[in-house]
């Protein structure tokens, strides 16, 4: 077994095995509140022990390499401030360092790379005939007319800001679903009768399976996944008040997760952090090789940047 909310991740609830915003605080509460006085070890910085264990464990005459995925990179960075010569070489895919992956940040992130994508548009002839010359400025209106009732027929039937915002995330994950982008900007800025058919038929074809409701995965734990992601705070705010979160995150063309930081940190427990880790750089001389574009899903080439001024 493992640790999971059974009433709200039944095939029967709202989105089956996916837990939704309404769901978070209940699905909490029931997962954790047997085990609240055992849920400490379940942090960041624990994890980063554990897999210093198992290195330790494995390593054999070679080299030691570790790969850090997505969140993963966040783990591989507080390995090396645990242990900054435990390994050979590390590598950083979608990085995510310290101080750049609250919510509000990797929104403004993601938004940026819609905005780059739409630039990519304006340089090729046939996608800038049909979003003018500036792209990016037509996405930009585009979602301010949406939100006073533009294409309002689509909108109504499933096609909401709010919907558009979410999904666009997993559009621009792939770069071959980019064309989609475009196109649907296009269809919903014209919003002709055709057009209104056109993006109805794909949101019957498209989504229809993603709203019915899903098999919660035997093998892995979201609600163990969701504590061990906010349990030290490592992507909340610390902006120090000078960013207003729910009002970037309101104003960001698209969202960078299901549900926010804020949102699951209100749920889920988090513990102190040693100040020598939270918000801090390790000191290394490993060898990294960090893996940020310029169209990076969710971390863009600035991440790489950033860590760069850290790293020799």
């Amino acid at each position: 077994g493992h640790l999971a909310c059974p009433t709200y991740e039944d095939l029967a609830s709202d989105m089956g095995g996916t837990i939704t915003e309404a769901e978070l605080a209940g699905c909490a509460e029931e997962a954790l509140t047997p085990y609240i006085d055992d849920l400490q070890m379940f942090s960041s910085t624990n994890v980063a022990h554990d897999l210093d264990w198992f290195i330790e464990q494995t390593r054999g005459d070679g080299p030691v390499f570790l790969l850090g995925f997505s969140n993963g990179t966040f783990l591989a960075h507080r390995y090396l401030q645990l242990r900054p010569d435990g390994v050979d070489g590390v590598v950083m895919d979608g990085a995510c360092p310290p101080g750049l992956c609250p919510s509000w940040h990797v929104a403004r992130n993601v938004s940026e790379t819609l905005m780059h994508v739409m630039d990519l548009c304006g340089e090729d002839p046939f996608c800038a005939s049909k979003l003018g010359a500036d792209p990016a400025a037509t996405v930009a209106a585009l979602f301010d007319k949406l939100a006073v009732g533009h294409c309002a027929e689509v909108v109504d039937a499933g096609f909401s800001v709010g919907f558009l915002k979410d999904n666009w995330r997993q559009w621009l994950s792939e770069p071959t679903d980019w064309a989609i982008l475009a196109a649907l900007a296009y269809r919903f800025d014209r919003c002709s009768p055709a057009d209104q058919t056109a993006l109805l038929n794909y949101l019957e074809a498209a989504y229809d399976p993603w709203f019915a409701p899903s098999t919660p995965s035997p093998d892995r734990s979201g609600v163990l996944n969701r504590l061990v992601w906010v349990s030290e705070g490592e992507w909340e705010d610390d902006s120090n008040g000078a960013v207003d979160e729910e009002a970037e995150l309101a104003e960001a063309y698209v969202l960078p997760f299901p549900l926010s930081w804020p949102q699951i940190a209100e749920a889920f427990p988090s513990y102190d952090v040693d100040p020598a880790l939270h918000g801090t750089w390790a000191e290394t001389d490993v060898p990294m090789l960090w893996l940020n574009g310029m169209v990076d899903y969710r971390t863009p080439i600035e991440h790489a940047r950033e860590a760069a001024s850290h790293f020799q």
